[in-house]
């Protein structure tokens, strides 16, 4: 059997879930996949699932804010 590259096997999959997307939703990951130029959705997904509980544990304590680099125009994010 040959074996497969480092770092190139499929992670384990922990759980499989369905889910109903709202039209936005639907829109924002294909959006997301168009842009980051993937085709895999449950990569993108699992990517922003695992981004918004990186804010989300940090929301307390921290303030994410986005800055235009064009014009300085900033924008604090609140997670709800």
């Amino acid at each position: 059997m040959a074996q497969q590259p480092v770092g190139s096997q499929k992670p384990q999959i922990a759980e499989r879930i369905t889910v109903a997307l709202t039209n936005k939703s639907k829109e924002s990951l294909q959006t997301i996949l168009d842009e980051e130029d993937m085709t895999n959705k449950t990569d993108a997904v699992n990517r922003s699932l695992n981004m918004r509980a990186f804010f989300l544990a940090r929301a307390g304590e921290w303030e994410l804010v986005l800055r235009n680099r064009a014009n300085g125009e900033t924008h604090v994010v609140h997670f709800l």
